[in-house]
């Protein structure tokens, strides 16, 4: 897998700045993802990684694979297309 793009979401600087929750962003870079690719993710709050971990979960066309902790206290989640096999039904 080819990661395109890293996304970083420090929740202390995104509270003052009053930014919106990071799934937006996440969200919106997922949506141009093919599969066989994937952004990295680093957030520091585990609110705002339990969030995106249950977002992505529901998503059919999306998955997940948490990568544990970096920099001393980032979280880093890989976040890629799914690929689909041709089923017939």
């Amino acid at each position: 897998m080819e990661i395109i793009e890293t996304l970083v979401f420090d929740s202390h600087e995104s509270c003052e700045a009053g930014l919106r929750h990071p799934i937006y962003s996440i969200l919106n870079e997922a949506k141009k993802l093919r599969p066989g690719y994937g952004l990295r993710v680093l957030v520091n709050d585990d609110d705002w990684l339990k969030a995106i971990e249950s977002i992505i979960r529901t998503m059919k066309k999306l998955d997940y694979e948490y990568k544990g902790i970096v920099n001393g206290y980032f979280h880093e989640l890989i976040i890629f297309k799914k690929e689909y096999e041709n089923q017939v039904s």
